[in-house]
């Protein structure tokens, strides 16, 4: 008699929501253009910011469609539309306020 064997256990699955990914690159990215505006490397058109978010969301959405959930991602998309209809309707200058310096000269020139 002979022993039956059994299949190999399926491989592990990445358990992390599918939200989590693209809203980390998002923060990522965010924070190198700002800290690339601050040292003067390239000026960013933050009117641009929002709707290339969006379009980044929508990517990683699309990219994941044989997922069966996408509860993170469709709400994050929710949360940036809003913000986009906002900032159509409202004025909100945050690009000022983001990386105003205020630079004064002491002292005499030659």
């Amino acid at each position: 008699m002979t022993a039956v064997q059994m299949p190999p256990p399926p491989p592990e699955r990445d358990r992390r929501p599918p939200g989590t990914r693209p809203l980390g690159w998002v923060l990522v990215l965010l924070g190198l253009t700002v800290f690339a505006e601050w040292l003067d490397v390239f000026a960013v058109p933050w009117h641009v910011v929002l709707p290339l978010t969006l379009v980044f969301i929508g990517g990683a959405h699309f990219a994941g469609a044989r997922r069966p959930r996408h509860g993170g991602l469709t709400v994050l998309g929710m949360v940036i539309v809003v913000a986009l209809a906002t900032s159509a309707v409202v004025d909100v200058p945050f690009a000022d306020r983001l990386t105003d310096r205020n630079a004064s000269v002491t002292g005499e020139s030659p």
